[in-house]
């Protein structure tokens, strides 16, 4: 499949008010080729195998961090997950790696304000209340 069906398949793939904002047609994680697209909800990566593709996506809240590594023609980029983990694309055009780092850094902002927009989590039982909350409604923690 030529990076241009991938990106079709992608697109098709999407929810109908959801567009991809970015695609970079090569770079290389774990090992295996792949493309990767970005919209203003998720990255979506689409690894491609001896006999198959797979495509796995990462809500831009998921993420916490990502670092660019620059070398002389192509860059890296790690994305750091909320979870601990980490995600590594290698060997993209330097132009792209700075682009997506860019456009990443927002993305990863601007689903951490929504995330505080739309309240905070008891540290006691993990659920999300209102971010004006005094009590836990769930389990009656205090907070400050």
């Amino acid at each position: 499949m030529r990076a241009d069906e991938i990106k079709n398949v992608i697109r098709d793939s999407l929810p109908e008010n959801e567009q991809i904002e970015q695609f970079i047609p090569k770079a290389i994680a774990d090992g295996k080729y792949m493309s990767i697209a970005t919209t203003p909800l998720r990255v979506i990566l689409c690894k491609r195998g001896m006999f198959k593709y797979s495509y796995e996506d990462f809500p831009w809240v998921t993420l916490k961090k990502v670092v660019l590594e620059e070398g002389v023609v192509k860059g890296t980029i790690c994305f750091s997950k909320q979870d601990g983990s980490e995600l590594r694309l290698r060997n993209i055009k330097k132009e792209h790696a700075r682009q997506l780092c860019g456009y990443a850094r927002t993305m990863i902002d601007n689903a951490s304000l929504r995330k505080l927009r739309m309240g905070k989590t008891c540290p006691d039982c993990g659920e999300l209340v209102k971010q004006m909350a005094k009590i836990c409604p769930y389990c009656r923690h205090e907070f400050e």
